[in-house]
């Protein structure tokens, strides 16, 4: 039936894609309405957008249409109906009855099959939500939601159903509906849907499973559930599933599932549910204790088997060989269980089965039993290889493939530990029994292979070493495993190297990486730079031990914030291993986090690395420091911070305002009890984001010296059961707007007491059979361990079901949860004593419950999975109490190290640096020992004390050997290894004067007769508000190569893989078998920033040198940093210098200001030094702005009187008259002939967007065109450009192409190759030094080659926007520009551009079909690769002959042609370029996303310029030309890519076209690209055509319209929204000063579609952003109550402007959101400029908002 209906509004209904992705809100008005649903939303915005295209223009009045469409319907004319209906709702769109009758038109179609049909109610009920969000009254919202709910039904969704009856009720009651939705509700609803009896645990229960969720822990349950003979079930609700507790075993039970029980959707349980159940004993069950390994030799029973209600167990035993051991060990079999068919295939193929029979073991009912099964006694003589024994009861199984409780073993006395480090492995083994070393113990280290590398023999102290060059094999030559063999082959044990080393990193093992070799020390002398600013680098290399490495070049990297390589250097040694190295930021620089790598090899990693920001910043000009006495913070107990600050020229920061906020949030863990986790992981009121955020109202201002007294009190806390944190976050604004931030961080005092669960493994995912561990405390509120009794744990299983049903044509599911309780129990806690909580888990997700016995008492859970992967160790080292004497040694010293053990044994203290380097061990009573080492001369820069306690087995206490680690980082001899320097400068000086920084390093002077030491230095001097806003800290060589390091080596034992053999009684065996066998640039700062630096500088003999710095006019502190190194020793000094004049001005300006706008300028004067008296300001502006109301340079004088330390304000207006940039100049003077004068620049734009204005003059035989300035008449000031072309086409005026590439500014690979490739052949072109619009056109051809190449990987892809990609066009363009480039003289390196041409004949030799992609491709490397003389020719041949039609794009056909004509074939060259030409069609509509950046412009232009570059036959061209003109014509907005191919096709054809003019007097022959600024038209350029014929002239006119165009919506729809950051929504039209707003952008794409979007909102002149990459607080992702957030590919905050990248494609939301935080800073009256969106590719497709008007008052001071 649908096929017959083809009208429009059909198509909208039929073609859009299906709706999955979830989308925004729909219009404003949809926050306010009850229900919602983004696909309806989304949709909403789709079916809307398509129906008022398909509808065209509509002539008829809505009344006429309405008639029109109930006629059609009265006769059953549906498809006359839905067109009409189609047309109604495009012309009053905003009545919602319209959409009620569309949606009901569609909801009475038939569909011809289920998608049809699906697809049909799908739109009718888009329809319907769009007339409810539209509905002006109760009744019809009521109606709309009833056809809603309808077409949910009938798709099978049932709880948007639900959700749309219920409340179409609640408007209005109806009784049809009210039947269908009580059927609805009855057959779908809330309801009961499983149960379930955990009968197989210690304390069985009874769980329900519903549909919806339960309400949480806060809501009563108890009233719905009754259990007969149980006054009062314990109740346990948790999501979909209630529990009822303390069933028995035995028992039978009715359960009563009370009617009225609630749920969280509004639905209450209907009818009673009563069950008889009956709790079962529990099933016959096997496991074994623990996932280990290792039984001791002695004092065992055996090993232990647990048994429920079972009396007899079949037992198998099988052997693995010594020479078969790796393959388990290395892989993943080793303590897994294992299922029948790998048990046999061990008998079968590795190993052999050695024994088989029954244990006997006691049955009482329901209890678990743990028996001994006595292996030496079943197995006799243990042979070397490892034992497998499987373990199930007697009896059928009721699961033939599932595994079997497996228990892998050896009997031994071998204790192995390892320490795996640079210099090979160190092997210790002692006796598990006595504690004792073995001496004379066989050591093999075995590979991957099998292979034995290298066999040992311990020495008496059992130690025994594999030296590092055995250790480095890879693949299967890499070390897996140890093997001790003792006792003649009777004693046997192995320990593996692949299972993860131990984690020690809570005993206070932390720093970086012990190198490996070289390590280079890389600074920058500050944090930030602004583009155009310079990093100054400073780089040391040094080996291990702090010793010079000279003479060694480095290469230093530097990466952008994407990722891409932005330049390389070799940086060659400049004295004892030091060196400097300078980068300037060039303007076009991204902002974000670049990275600077240091290399010695660049085909290693990396020696050495930094960080540094390139950001818009403005330096601070205060600081403060916050304190509290209080250690924590309570409800409603108020706490005082305690606020110090201070102007950074020394002065107190006095009666300055202060705002600030509270944020809570959750504490990762308490402060003394590291890793333990406290309340529920599913707290449901966790998200409680009202009471999250705490804004402090009306705070004091600072007092006279700089001081304030913040007060903090919580009212409100959010309900939850996880510790909090507050984060008291206070700013301090200066007089003139600009704040800065500071924050204290507090711990919520909790109200009750609180559990914590540690659990005893590192990471989150426990391998299969693994024992789940955990210590379990419980807290009071002041933080100290409290003693509890009888607390509750359950471990639980949760299980995941899916219910599935059919919807929308296809099988969906919804999960419902379930858990399964695996394990509990009570257990008690104390004071230094944790509860201990052990059980077995098998694969699945797992949660831990702990509790009071108080049913209001604390709770605690924590998930965990097991056997997804194991990332976690089971095994963590106990820990042991050892202390250093001191903290620093030298050689010759003795080191005491105190031991604190819990047991007598035996410790190993183990002395590690960048190796072993020394072990001794000593026989330790019970309590604390004392153990001397004597420090030896190799010990390094620093070194870890690591002690290892056995305890050996005590067979009558039945307690197993074990072992606890310790850890202590000492330094050694550092003092002799640091330079000591120091820098005397004078504590404050004068601006525009000279610091001098004399430099003192002590100890370089030799002895009588001796040279001294040689020393390098580098000094900085840089403000401290540049430091403060990255937290930077001075450098610091000496902790870097002096400093604690990570543990350089990996330790392991099988200490933690034990059997503890001493459980159970010894059961009695029965055998059966047998014995086996064997791109943005902000504004410039109103000041340069102070931020010098000196290189590196040589100090004399006597341990001086003197480095002087011109400090500029400043106010502030500056400091100066220096580092200092010989060829063995390394130091730094830093000292602060105050700069400032006796009476500091200081000024704040907006960062920039727009065309409009009237601002101010804030002075303050603070009297520091100067005599009290009478001070003049004067002020003055030089160009496109002017101070005060007046016409001139400037305003007279002010007086002001000041005293002496007294501060004073003056605020002068300032309005700017033009774009440019204005200089403003302020003027002091005072007593005692006191005087200054600084000067600020002021950047002048234009507050509306760059527009052109292009038009084509016809020149008729000796007519003259005049070209004067007039023409710039509507354009602001100071923006006007003119592009003037005569040339073969008006379509390629190239002066007006070049000018727009040259104005685009963003910067991906397409976009840079685009600009660059055009300068190629800009002066062939024209002589014209105007036509290259920038002077340095070879030099930015320079650039783009870098960065080009900056973004190619490995394999000679280009990225779009990073390093590589799978673009295979762009691949292309990128070569065939570097092509060109080459053939210009321009420098590409040879192994990049090979490996570029290498990527395209790979992609050649194994490109598709030309028709299964339209091949865009294909053509292009062939063209790239004919034009290298690299092409297959035969290929080419082949392709012209045969495969021609298949290319997709007249582009592809022009590139084939042009590489048969460079290749000589100019007969098959000319048959496809007139293909190409032919295959030119004007655009029928516009094109969007095309994969090679194309359009029929952009085809046209390429045709034209690859046929006029090949020299085809002349007769092609005019055609050619033609197409171009066409489809110039009908784009209103060109990209890039058009641009740029059109400037080819410009130059190529420029030589065939014969012209006559003449230019200002001057006879011209060639086509003439010219252009101007408004300066240069001052005298009128006259240009006559002195030809025969006439010729045509384009005069482009750009520059930045003095009326703003209107707001505009061409495919795209902007929304700009203040709200403050609590989400409240406000008018940012009157703000204050120091007041911030949240910024959200909120785009619209009905038709959502592939292409690269740019966001750019740029500021009013009066907001500044609170750049969240400087400022913590201008994070948006804590403000969660922004919807629809998308998260940009790239996003930038510059001064003037917020700019996001995006990606889009058909299937993404139509809505979607970018934010940013602003503070308003500068009183006035500004500009609110248009945000505005845009496809980068197809500028026609745009969004901008209109313009507007901020005001900023001046805050409460």
């Amino acid at each position: 039936m649908l096929a017959r209906l083809r009208a429009a509004v059909m198509a909208a209904l039929l073609l859009l894609p299906v709706l999955l992705a979830p989308a925004g809100v729909a219009p404003a008005a949809a926050a306010e309405k009850a229900f919602q649903r983004d696909e309806l939303a989304d949709g909403a915005l789709r079916l809307e957008a398509q129906i008022k295209k398909d509808a065209g223009q509509v002539t008829k009045s809505p009344d006429q249409l309405r008639r029109d469409a109930e006629a059609a319907l009265a006769r059953n004319d549906t498809r006359t109906a839905l067109t009409v209906l189609g047309q109604l709702v495009a012309v009053a769109p905003d009545v919602a009855s319209n959409w009620l009758r569309l949606s009901r038109a569609i909801l009475q179609v038939k569909g011809a099959d289920s998608r049809e049909q699906n697809t049909l109610w799908e739109r009718g009920a888009t329809a319907a939500y769009i007339a409810y969000q539209r509905a002006g009254t109760p009744a019809e919202e009521a109606d709309a939601l009833v056809l809603v709910g309808r077409a949910y039904a009938d798709r099978r969704v049932w709880r948007p159903a639900l959700d749309a009856l219920r409340l179409s009720l609640e408007l209005k009651e109806v009784a049809d509906v009210r039947a269908r939705y009580e059927t609805l509700r009855t057959d779908h609803g809330f309801r009961l849907i499983d149960y379930s009896v955990d009968a197989d645990t210690a304390s069985p229960r009874a769980c329900f499973q519903f549909s919806e969720a339960l309400p949480g822990p806060r809501t009563d349950l108890s009233p719905f559930v009754s259990v007969a003979g149980l006054d009062k079930p314990a109740i346990a609700a948790d999501d979909r599933e209630l529990c009822v507790e303390g069933l028995k075993h035995g028992e039978r039970y009715a359960v009563t599932i009370r009617p009225g029980l609630p749920s969280t959707v509004k639905e209450t349980l209907q009818k009673a549910s009563e069950f008889n159940l009956y709790v079962r004993d529990r099933k016959p069950f096997v496991r074994f204790s623990g996932k280990a390994y290792v039984l001791p030799r002695t004092g065992q029973q055996g090993i232990p088997v647990v048994t429920v209600n079972t009396s007899t167990v079949n037992i198998n035993v099988y052997r693995i060989g010594d020479r078969n051991l790796v393959d388990p060990v290395a892989g993943e079999d080793l303590e897994r269980n294992l299922d029948r068919y790998e048990l046999e295939r061990i008998a079968d193929t590795k190993g052999s089965k050695v024994w088989s029979g029954e244990l006997a073991v006691q049955s009482p009912l329901n209890a678990e039993v743990t028996t001994a099964f006595p292996v030496t006694q079943a197995v006799g003589d243990l042979k070397p290889g490892v034992y497998v024994m499987s373990a199930e009861t007697k009896g059928p199984s009721d699961n033939d493939y599932s595994a079997l409780a497996t228990q892998w073993f050896v009997v031994s006395d071998l204790g192995l530990s390892a320490m795996s480090g640079g210099d090979g492995i160190h092997v210790f083994v002692n006796s598990l029994a006595t504690a004792q070393p073995k001496p004379q113990t066989e050591v093999r280290l075995v590979a991957r292979n099998n292979e034995v590398l290298a066999v040992r023999k311990t020495d008496a102290d059992g130690h025994a070493v594999f030296e590092a060059g055995l250790t480095r094999g890879e693949g299967g030559a890499a070390p897996v495993m140890i093997v001790g063999v003792n006792d003649n082959g009777r004693d046997y044990g192995f320990l593996s190297l692949k299972a993860p080393a131990f984690d020690l990193s809570d005993r206070g093992v932390k720093g970086r990486a012990a190198p490996a070799g070289l390590d280079a020390f890389v600074v920058t002398e500050r944090g930030v730079y602004r583009t155009g600013e310079t990093v100054h680098v400073t780089a040391l290399l040094r080996d291990g031990l702090g010793v010079a490495a000279a003479g060694v070049p480095l290469t230093l990297v530097f990466e952008r914030p994407d990722g891409v390589e932005h330049r390389r250097a070799v940086v060659a040694d400049q004295g004892l291993g030091g060196r400097a190295y300078d980068l300037p930021i060039v303007s076009t620089a991204p902002t974000g986090t670049w990275r600077l790598k240091a290399y010695t090899d660049p085909k290693r990693p990396p020696v050495g690395e930094t960080t540094f920001m390139v950001e818009d910043y403005v330096p601070d000009r205060i600081e403060f420091d916050l304190s509290t006495k209080a250690t924590g913070i309570a409800k409603g107990t108020p706490v005082e911070i305690a606020v110090d600050g201070r102007f950074l020229y020394g002065a107190p920061a006095s009666n300055l305002e202060l705002s600030g906020e509270v944020t809570l949030k959750e504490a990762k863990e308490r402060a003394g009890f590291p890793g333990y986790q406290f309340g529920s992981v599913d707290d449901e009121a966790e998200q409680d984001a009202e009471s999250s955020r705490i804004t402090l109202d009306d705070l004091p201002a600072t007092d006279d010296k700089g001081r304030a007294v913040v007060p903090v009190t919580l009212e409100k806390l959010p309900e939850t059961s996880r510790p909090l944190e507050a984060q008291v976050v206070v700013r301090m604004a200066e007089t003139g707007g600009r704040a800065v931030e500071r924050k204290i961080t507090l711990p919520v005092v909790p109200e009750g007491p609180m559990i914590g669960v540690k659990p005893l493994f590192s990471g989150r995912s426990l391998g299969e059979g693994e024992t789940a561990t955990f210590d379990v405390v419980v807290v009071a509120p002041d933080g100290q361990a409290l003693a509890r009794r009888g607390l509750k744990y359950e471990l639980l299983k949760v299980d995941t079901r899916y219910q599935w049903y059919r919807a929308d044509g296809a099988w969906s599911y919804e999960s419902v949860k379930s858990t399964k309780r695996v394990a509990d129990g009570t257990l008690d806690v104390a004071p230094g004593q944790p509860g201990r909580i052990a059980a077995p888990v098998e694969w699945g997700r797992y949660r831990l419950d702990v509790s009071s016995n108080d049913p209001d008492g604390p709770t605690t859970s924590i998930s965990f999975d097991a056997g997804f992967f194991a990332e976690a160790s089971a095994d963590t080292p106990d820990l042991l109490e050892i202390a250093l004497d001191k903290p620093e040694v030298k050689a010759g010293d003795t080191l005491t190290v105190s031991v604190t053990a819990r047991a007598a044994g035996r410790v190993r203290l183990s002395v590690i640096g960048d190796r072993l380097i020394t072990s001794v061990t000593q026989e330790v009573p019970q309590g604390t020992t004392q153990i001397r080492v004597p420090v030896g001369a190799d010990w390094g820069t620093g070194a870890y004390v690591v002690a290892t306690h056995l305890r050996p087995l005590d067979a009558q206490a039945k307690r197993m050997p074990g072992r606890a680690i310790g850890v202590q980082w000492l330094a050694v001899d550092r003092a002799a290894k640091t330079l000591q320097v120091s820098l005397a400068t004078p504590q404050l000086m004068r601006p525009n004067t000279t610091l001098r920084v004399p430099v003192t390093i002590a100890g370089l002077a030799g002895g009588a007769g001796q040279a001294g030491q040689e020393a390098r230095i580098t000094v900085a001097a840089v403000d401290v508000g540049i430091l403060n806003l990255t937290g930077y800290k001075p450098p610091a060589p000496d902790e870097h190569y002096l400093g604690q390091r990570r543990l350089s080596a990996d330790l392991r034992d099988l200490y933690g893989h034990l059997i503890d053999g001493m459980q159970g009684t010894v059961g009695a065996i029965r055998t059966g078998g047998d014995g086996g066998a064997a791109e943005l640039s902000g504004s410039p700062p109103t000041q340069p920033p102070v931020a010098l630096f000196s290189g590196v500088v040589p100090v004399g003999p006597d341990g001086k040198a003197e480095v002087a710095f011109d400090i500029p006019a400043f106010a502030g502190t500056v400091r100066v940093m220096a580092i200092a190194w010989s060829a063995g020793k390394v130091g730094r000094a830093n000292v602060d210098v105050t700069v400032r004049d006796p009476v500091v001005l200081t000024a704040t300006l907006p960062r920039f200001l727009l065309t409009g706008d009237r601002s101010t300028i804030q002075l303050e004067l603070d009297n520091v030094e100067g005599r009290a008296g009478d001070y003049r300001v004067a002020a003055s502006v030089e160009g496109p702005a002017q101070i005060g109301g007046t016409t001139g340079p400037g305003t007279g004088p002010q007086s002001v009187r000041m005293a002496a330390k007294q501060r004073a304000s003056l605020s002068l207006p300032i309005s700017a008259t033009a774009a440019g940039t204005a200089i403003v100049k302020i003027a002091v003077t005072g007593p005692e002939n006191f005087a200054l004068e600084r000067t600020y620049p002021l950047a002048v734009k234009p507050a509306t967007q760059i527009a052109t204005r292009r038009t084509v003059r016809t020149i008729a035989k000796g007519e003259t065109l005049s070209l004067g300035a007039d023409l710039f008449g509507d354009l602001v000031p100071g923006t006007g450009g003119l592009a003037f072309s005569v040339g073969p086409s008006t379509a390629l005026d190239a002066a007006t192409l070049l000018k727009a590439l040259d104005r685009y500014p963003f910067g991906c690979s397409e976009q840079i190759t685009s600009r660059a490739l055009p300068l190629l052949y800009v002066n062939e072109m024209s002589v014209e030094a105007h036509l290259a619009l920038d002077q340095d056109a070879d030099q930015r051809i320079r650039d783009s080659i870098d960065r080009l190449l900056a973004r190619q990987d490995s394999s000679g892809s280009f990225g779009l926007w990073g390093v590589g990609g799978n673009d295979v066009w762009l691949d292309a363009y990128v070569t065939d520009f570097l092509t060109r480039a080459r053939e210009r003289g321009f420098v590409v390196p040879d192994t990049a551009f090979k490996l570029a041409l290498e990527r395209l004949k790979n992609y050649v030799v194994n490109a598709p079909e030309p028709g299964k992609e339209g091949a865009r491709d294909l053509p292009y490397a062939l063209y790239v690769l004919a034009r290298n003389g690299e092409a297959p020719v035969g290929d080419l041949r082949y392709i012209a002959d045969t495969k021609l039609g298949e290319f997709a794009t007249p582009t592809a056909k022009a590139q084939i042609g042009a590489a048969l004509a460079m290749l000589g074939d100019r007969v098959r060259a000319e048959r496809v370029f007139a293909a190409a030409v032919q295959a030119i069609e004007p655009p029928k509509a516009l094109e969007f996303g095309r994969p090679d950046f194309g359009s029929s412009l952009r085809d046209a232009a390429a045709v034209t310029a690859l046929a006029a570059e090949s020299n085809a036959a002349a007769s092609l061209l005019p055609a050619a030309l033609k197409g171009v003109e066409e489809a110039r014509a009908r784009a209103f907005y060109t990209s890039t890519q058009e641009n740029a191919w059109m400037v080819l096709a410009a130059r190529a054809l420029s030589k065939s076209v014969p012209l006559s003019i003449e230019v200002a007097g001057a006879a011209r022959k060639s086509p003439l690209y010219r252009a101007f600024r408004p300066a240069e038209l001052a005298t009128p350029l006259r240009v006559t055509n002195t030809g025969e014929a006439p010729v045509q002239a384009v005069v482009s006119v750009s520059g930045a319209p003095l009326v703003p165009e209107p707001a505009a919506d061409k495919g795209f729809k902007i929304e700009r929204t203040y709200y403050t950051l609590a989400g409240e929504k406000v008018d940012a039209s009157k703000a204050r000063q120091n007041q911030r707003f949240a910024v959200v952008l909120k785009i619209t794409e009905p038709q959502p579609q592939y292409g690269r979007v740019l966001v750019v909102d740029p500021l009013p002149a009066g907001f500044e952003i609170d750049n969240p990459r400087l400022v913590s607080s201008g994070e948006t992702g804590t403000l969660d109550w922004i919807q629809d957030s998308a998260e940009p590919e790239k996003a930038e905050f510059r001064d003037d402007r917020f700019s996001a990248a995006f990606t889009r494609n058909a299937k993404s939301p139509a809505v979607f959101t970018v934010a940013y935080v602003v503070r308003a800073v500068s009183p006035g009256r500004y500009v609110l400029p248009q945000a505005y969106v845009e496809d980068m590719y197809r500028p026609d497709r745009f969004g901008r908002t209109g313009t507007g008007t901020v005001e900023v008052s001046v805050s409460r001071q």
